[in-house]
């Protein structure tokens, strides 16, 4: 992990860039089969937003920072293999290399082979306290030990007062992860029809990225975590096709292993083991894990036009890493030492999968088809039981009391569902479809069955070759049965922490409608479109009582569930391409989406939208404006100009759940609450580039960008870092707008 602006070792560069060049000048020597480009330039970049660090918005586009710009691409071809290579962004943060070799001969045997290495930077603004530690496995993240000194031995508000001072002058931290992978593949033909392939890849990740964990109780902290992880796969696939059957064979294995299996990281206030209290945490990374599937897959030729076609595998997933100590401090007294648990995970998995599908088309005008597939996830990892009267903690701070013994529980899930389509021309310009589809689910859920039905209608109408106006509805209808209200009875096992009642999106009964309009036109080098579609979904609550029961812990009544009861969704667009000379074309693009959402309330006199009893209470609503415009000039043979302007706008805002919370008064009949603060992102971007061909194989170029990104986030704005009452740590800050312009040069030869 390093601080400020990441700047990869430049040797490093030059010796990756170098070892690319090399292989691709050992196997091209100079001759007609061989192609290459290189661009090189400088440009200069400007990021203003005050007083704030540089966003990790602007440089999520790949736009390239202050300082010089080198690409370079080659290809050589000599028939019976060929070889590519490139390297981009050479000495920015996000460079990244490939190179490539493919060949074999015809009818015999074919293979190729590759390596990458593509860097993905999650942030380079990132502002936390934690350091890596590298003198201890380089998983020990530290902050300074006099603010831990200070911290243990002062009250609120100074600790936050003490932490903010640190945060403001702490360093910049990048979050950056590199992936290198290298594969192999090849592919062999015995005999007539028979092909054997086989294949490996291996893919490493190092870096630093962030990870979330929990200090002093509840309190969240975001953790600049190091990555250092390998995954190899490998197949071996065999085949045999005739023209009338197809048979095929596959074993697919793969297998991950970290490097840091847990992370150690200081408690920001307590310097040592004090009590009960610990001085350090502990947080388990992505665990080791091997997962091995066997597939059969085949199909045949049937009477009257019909065909065949199926799937079945099997796959075992396995996962046995050994299991964090309950605490690492030696004064938790039973707890201590890991007493209580097992030593290793003892994760195992079984999945089966069946896909089968009849095709038919003995009716020169009506095609159909009938499928059915099935996933089945059962779990047999083992069940770790926990010390009674231990504190169990989620992302709802549930702790599971004395006389309870909490487990781990197996969730198992199995989806089947069957479908048929058909496909009628009606006419030489008129087509229709139309499709029936059944799903059931059977999971570890609250709801632990669903059935949904769907039917599809459709037709497509072509009055001449320019012309497609296609037209399509979907009907489905989902419901589910069984809710299992004992699983939230606290003394029972397993206690869900999902809220009682609640209206899930996945769920919950539906009925859905959905449409969608789609007219293109084309002629000659101009195209035309519109699009049109709308979802609506309406979510049925549940009745009194649910399976027989009507009260659960507290005596807390489940007349009926509750939450989203609403849902809908729509769009429009439009998009255009247009050459009106051979020198000048446009291309342009709009498409409005919103979305509004209703929700229903737990309580009378709720406030929002209205004050009756479990009515909606409130009600969000989004709308997005997506609109761009580029112009393409060829004044001369040898010269081209681009210039675009885009924007993209969001506006969110919401009516509140209780009108109470924002000072409203909700014993006054009638009472609706005031929408809160929209919620504004906006993003404004114009670009000019413009090349010019020198010569035929050397060419230059200029190029110009702005963008200004506007935010207004109720959801974060006005949030400090550390709320005086729980101590609560973030790493990096609050988004906020900023303006960018790059400025940049450069030119390319091709040799």
């Amino acid at each position: 992990m390093s601080n400020g602006y990441r700047s990869l070792d430049m040797k490093a560069t030059i010796k990756k860039a170098a070892a690319v060049l090399l292989c691709a000048a050992l196997v091209s020597p100079a001759s007609a089969e061989l192609s290459q480009k290189a661009d090189v330039g400088w440009q200069y970049t400007t990021t203003t937003n005050g007083n704030n660090p540089p966003q990790s918005k602007f440089d999520e586009y790949y736009v390239h920072r202050t300082g010089g710009v080198l690409d370079y691409d080659m290809a050589y071809d000599k028939g019976d293999y060929d070889v590519n290579a490139y390297v981009h962004d050479m000495d920015q943060s996000y460079q990244n290399f490939k190179l490539g070799v493919n060949g074999g001969k015809e009818g015999l045997f074919t293979y190729n082979a590759s390596w990458a290495q593509i860097p993905h930077e999650l942030s380079y603004d990132a502002h936390t306290l934690y350091q890596n530690n590298n003198s201890v496995a380089g998983n020990y993240l530290t902050i300074p030990y006099p603010l831990r000194s200070l911290e243990q031995t002062s009250a609120q508000p100074l600790k936050n007062n003490l932490m903010l001072g640190y945060l403001s002058g702490a360093p910049f931290t990048t979050l950056q992860v590199q992936s290198d992978r290298g594969a192999v593949d090849f592919v062999y033909h015995p005999i007539k029809d028979a092909t054997v392939s086989f294949g490996a890849s291996r893919l490493h990740k190092e870096g630093t990225r962030e990870v979330g964990a929990m200090i002093s109780g509840a309190s969240p902290v975001m953790l600049p975590v190091p990555i250092n992880s390998t995954a190899v796969e490998a197949y071996v696939d065999l085949g045999y096709a005739k023209k009338d059957y197809q048979l095929d064979f596959r074993y697919d294995v793969s297998s991950y292993h970290n490097n840091y299996t847990f992370v150690t990281f200081d408690n920001p206030f307590q310097a040592g083991n004090a009590g009960a209290t610990p001085a350090q945490g502990t947080i388990s990374m992505e665990p080791d894990n091997i997962a091995h599937t066997f597939s059969l897959s085949g199909g045949a030729k049937l009477p009257y036009h019909t065909r065949f076609t199926a799937k079945v595998g099997y796959s075992l997933w396995e996962q046995n890493d050994a299991l964090l100590p309950l605490t690492a401090n030696p004064n938790a007294g039973p707890y201590a030492n890991g007493v209580g648990i097992p030593n290793n995970a003892g994760g195992e998995i079984d999945v089966y999968t069946q896909d089968y599908k009849f095709t038919n088309t003995y009716f020169d005008k009506f095609r159909t088809s009938l499928a059915f597939r099935s996933y089945d996830y059962e779990n047999h990892s083992a069940v770790i039981n926990f010390p009674q009267g231990l504190i169990i903690r989620d992302s709802n701070a549930f702790s599971q009391g004395e006389g309870v013994t909490p487990y781990t529980n197996r969730y198992q899930y199995r989806k089947e569902d069957g479908e048929w389509q058909g496909d009628y021309d009606l006419t030489k310009n008129v087509s229709l479809n139309a499709g029936y589809q059944w799903e059931y689910k059977h999971e570890d859920r609250e709801i632990p069955i669903t059935n949904e039905h769907t039917v599809t209608l459709g037709t497509t109408y072509r009055p001449d070759a320019n012309l497609l106006i296609n037209l399509s509805y979907l009907g489905a209808a989902r419901r589910g049965k069984g809710f299992d209200a004992y699983n939230y009875d606290a003394p029972q096992t397993p206690y869900y922490q999902e809220t009682p009642g609640l209206v899930r999106f996945d769920i919950g009964d539906r009925n859905r409608n959905q449409g969608r309009l789609q007219v293109q036109y084309n002629r000659d080098t101009a195209t035309y479109g519109f699009s049109l579609r709308e979802t609506q979904d309406r979510y049925r609550p549940g009745q009194v009582p649910l399976n027989g029961i009507t009260n659960i812990t507290n005596g807390n009544a489940l007349f009926e569930e509750y939450g989203v009861v609403q849902n809908d969704v729509g769009a429009a667009g439009f998009n255009m391409t247009q050459d009106f000379s051979s020198k000048f074309s446009v291309d342009a693009n709009y498409e409005f989406d919103y979305s509004r959402m209703l929700l229903k309330g737990t309580s009378k006199g709720s406030g929002g939208n209205t004050s009756d009893a479990f009515d909606t209470a409130e009600r969000i609503d989004q709308l997005t404006n997506v609109a761009g415009i580029d112009f393409n000039v060829k004044p001369t043979k040898e010269a081209k100009i681009t210039a675009g302007y885009n924007f993209v706008q969001t506006i969110q805002h919401a009516d509140p759940l209780n009108g109470a919370q924002f000072g409203g008064n909700d014993s006054i009949a009638g009472y609706t609450s005031n929408s809160l603060q929209a919620t504004l992102s906006r993003t404004q971007t114009f670009s000019l580039r413009g090349h010019y061909q020198v010569t035929k194989d050397l060419g230059v170029s200029g190029r110009y960008l702005f963008q200004r990104y506007e935010l207004n986030d109720y959801l974060t704005n006005s949030i400090p870092l550390i709320p005086n009452t729980s101590g609560v740590l973030y790493m990096g800050t609050v988004a906020t707008g900023y303006t960018a312009q790059v400025i940049g040069f450069g030119a390319d030869y091709k040799f």
